[in-house]
């Protein structure tokens, strides 16, 4: 029997949704632009988890954020 722990080799596009958190629509159109394999068994249609995983290291980095300036509260008239 396999443990509830154990992580999933393939997932549904919805579950792939939810663990990466983002909206279903993106990755239907990493798929349909081939960013994302798919494999289907029958009706069911899976994507790998490593696949997943590459995909998300292409992604860009995020930008550092610019400190912002301290507000000057000698600016009352």
């Amino acid at each position: 029997m396999i443990e509830q722990s154990t992580k999933p080799i393939a997932v549904s596009q919805q579950t792939a949704s939810k663990l990466l958190d983002i909206d279903r629509r993106k990755i239907a159109h990493a798929i349909k632009s081939r960013e994302l394999l798919t494999y289907q068994l029958g009706a069911s249609v899976r994507l790998l988890v490593s696949d997943l995983e590459a995909w998300v290291r292409t992604w860009p980095q995020p930008r550092r954020r610019k400190p912002r300036a301290p507000k000057d509260g000698n600016n009352a008239a």
